[in-house]
Order: structure tokens, then C-alpha cells, then sequence
């Protein structure tokens, strides 16, 4: 972990008196944190595997104060929300960001108007329409002043103004744990299974989430724990062998064959959605087919961890799942 302080940048305190404007060319930009550069690539892999096209390359180091970039603990990730397709993706990015926020360790998010931190969501300083700020700093550590409005400062562009908003200026800021660390394995895949699953279907879903929607990827992963235990194909034998495919935003499929490889399938033979009770019960919730009423299944030990797991169904004979190899 590392602290940058406004005098590290400027080399003067955040003051009043400040003499203006801070000459900001000499500014070297500070080391990139591990998990940045991990972001970056996983998101230009992404690509190759169906993702949206952002609509420019990630972007990691800001201009004029001490802020996440500057400290080399935030990336920007080019999705204009003006765009619906680019918005549907990048809603689809941020809900999975949410699920996986225990072991990707974010200390704070932005888009479309809407701030994210692990527990709760807000409305940021600056609306974030044109990107999604996510950063890895100990916000808790974070020290801001109000007492300037404004600032001018030099760059390689000239001579810039920065306006300071209602909250103040940060005048140092500290990266925390998980920034010197690549992106967990859980978050890779399902990062590159958003990729391949990437559709019609999922953009027209996503496209038009509100803050509300992201209310259930908080609710889904109480507390922030990690899913990359359940996520993926079971095998579930309750007289007959059934394969069931859990992703990463609440949804489960099952076909009745053993599934090819491990992706999820492009027909399945039903489909429903998955959620954690109050009691850490996982209940499955299935469609309702011709003839036949929605079924409800309730594994009353999943765990994180588990390899086999147990259900009652409001319809059929208890169900054993096992996690598929």
C-alpha cells in the first residue's frame, strides 16, 4: 500500500494562500497498482471473447490533484451511457463488480450518476457518464480540504482550472490491500463468461438498469462473499441426472445431458433464478413449464466451499447436487 500527499504532487500545502497556478508539468506519474494493470488486460482479453467494444482503451492517471489515478489506484473504463449498447455492458460490468466485491476489494465505484461503495450506493460528485470509475483506495485513510473553491495548475496542455466541489479537495489518499494484487481467478471467469454470453438478449436486460436493479447483486452476495464456488455447472441426480449452470448474476439453467464444455448452453431445456435466504439457505426458483407449476427448490447446506449440496423441492424428491469437475 502506498499514500500520496497533495504536497508530494505540488510541493507546496492545499491552502488558501496558495500561490497559483501549481505548475504541474513536473508531475511524474506514479507506479500503476498491480490490480490496474490486471484490469486493463482482462478487459483488452475481453474483447477477443464477445465483450462490447468500449469506446476507447481503459484509462489510469488523472491531471491537477491528488486523486485515485494520480495515486495509481483507480481505472476508468470507457462505456458512454448515452450509447444503449455500451450502457447495457457496462451495467452488466458493474453488477458483476458488486457480486464480486469480497474478493475483488474495490473501495469505490461510479456510473451513470450513481456511486458505489461495498455496502451501499449514492449519488458522486461528478455523474461518471461517460465511464466507469472504479479505484482500489482505503477511503477510510482518505484526508480533503475545503479551502480553496478552485485551482488553477500547468500542464502539458496548459493552463487548466479545476473546481472544487461541496465536499473538498483530497489532499491525501492510500491505496489499500487488495490494490497489490492481480484480479482474482473468481472475477476472471466470470468476467470472460459475461464475454461469451454476451447477447441480444442480455443487452436489451441491461440497458435499462436503474439504481434499484443493482439491489439484488448486493442482496445476492451477502456481506461480500465470493460465489466462485457455485458458479458454473452441477450435476443433480434426484432419479433422473439433470446439469444445472449457475452465473454470475442470479440466473440457473439446466439441460438433461451432460454439458460439452464449460460454458453456458444456448437452449437449455428451463431457466430460473437463484438467491440467498436470510438463513444462507440458496433457493432456485424455475419458470414455469407447459402443464406444470414453478418449481422451488431449497439446498439447505450450500456453503461457500461446497462441492455437494442438498435440496427439497416444493414438487419433486429431494435433489443431491454436485459440483462438476
Amino acid at each position: 500500500m502506498i499514500t500520496v500527499t497533495w504536497r508530494d504532487l505540488v510541493g507546496s500545502e492545499y491552502e488558501p494562500d496558495m500561490v497559483q497556478p501549481v505548475d504541474l508539468t513536473h508531475l511524474r506519474v506514479p507506479m500503476i497498482c498491480t490490480i490496474c494493470l490486471s484490469m486493463q488486460n482482462l478487459m483488452i482479453r475481453g474483447l477477443a471473447l464477445g465483450a462490447e467494444k468500449p469506446n476507447q482503451p481503459p484509462q489510469f492517471v488523472g491531471k491537477g490533484a491528488v486523486t485515485a489515478h494520480n495515486v495509481g489506484a483507480a481505472i476508468d473504463i470507457f462505456y458512454d451511457a448515452g450509447n444503449s449498447s455500451k450502457r447495457a455492458f457496462a451495467n452488466a460490468l458493474v453488477e458483476l463488480f458488486i457480486r464480486h466485491r469480497g474478493s475483488l476489494g474495490w473501495g469505490w465505484m461510479a456510473y451513470n450518476s450513481i456511486a458505489f461503495t461495498p455496502t451501499s450506493m449514492g449519488a458522486p460528485d461528478d455523474p461518471h457518464i461517460s465511464h466507469i470509475h472504479i479505484d482500489w483506495v482505503n477511503h477510510a485513510l482518505t484526508r480533503r480540504s475545503s479551502a480553496l473553491a478552485s485551482f488553477q495548475y500547468i500542464d502539458g496542455m496548459g493552463l487548466q482550472t479545476k473546481n472544487v466541489g461541496a465536499q473538498g479537495q483530497d489532499v491525501a489518499m492510500t491505496t489499500n490491500a487488495a490494490s497489490d494484487r492481480a484480479v482474482p481467478n473468481d472475477v476472471v471467469e466470470a468476467y470472460e463468461a459475461l464475454c461469451k454470453g454476451w447477447s441480444a438478449e442480455a443487452a436489451t436486460r441491461y440497458q435499462n438498469y436503474q439504481r434499484k436493479d443493482f439491489d439484488d447483486a448486493y442482496a445476492g452476495v451477502a456481506s461480500g462473499t465470493d460465489l466462485d464456488w457455485l458458479l458454473g455447472w452441477w450435476t443433480v441426480w434426484d432419479g433422473n441426472y439433470y446439469y444445472y449452470y449457475f452465473d454470475h448474476a442470479g440466473r440457473v439453467v439446466y439441460i438433461e445431458t451432460r454439458p460439452p464444455n464449460r460454458l453456458a448452453p444456448a437452449s437449455p431445456h428451463n431457466r430460473g433464478t437463484y438467491a440467498f435466504a436470510p438463513s444462507g439457505q440458496l433457493v432456485v426458483n424455475w419458470n414455469a413449464l407447459p402443464g406444470l407449476a414453478a418449481t422451488v427448490e431449497t439446498f439447505y447446506n450450500a456453503r461457500p466451499g461446497a462441492t455437494q449440496m442438498n435440496a427439497n423441492s416444493n414438487q419433486y424428491s429431494p435433489l443431491v447436487a454436485t459440483r462438476l469437475a
